[in-house]
């Protein structure tokens, strides 16, 4: 398997790197989804609230796959902090910025679930 910074020949660009970036782009990907399937059930709750319940369940499971992804990259982070690993201030650096983003984005959905609710 070769690895973006193989086949770009970005020699500073690692492994790890790459590591990184595909946990935070997957984690927005779960978000997104729980984003859009929120959005459908409220467009569906006066027409067909079966298919409505069904959406907001499905965007719930979207979010816990985000939650999952967001315990990994945590657990990845305080394994690298313990090993000394090489990367570790800059994954360290890349989460501090990006998890209070994620942390709003999943507060947002979770305060739409309510919504949906009521």
């Amino acid at each position: 398997m070769e690895y973006r910074h193989e086949i770009m020949h970005m020699a500073d660009y690692t492994a790890d790197d790459e590591l990184i970036e595909d946990m935070h782009e997957n984690i927005f990907t779960e978000l997104d989804c729980s984003k859009k399937y929120v959005m459908d059930a409220f467009r569906h709750k006066s027409e067909n609230r079966a298919t409505a319940d069904k959406e907001l369940a499905m965007s719930a499971e979207e979010l816990g796959h985000a939650n999952m992804l967001k315990d990994k990259i945590e657990k990845t982070l305080e394994k690298f902090k313990q090993e000394k690993h090489q990367f570790y201030d800059r994954f360290a650096l890349s989460w501090y910025y990006t998890k209070h983003r994620v942390e709003s984005y999943m507060d947002w959905i979770k305060s739409l679930h309510e919504k949906y609710k009521k």
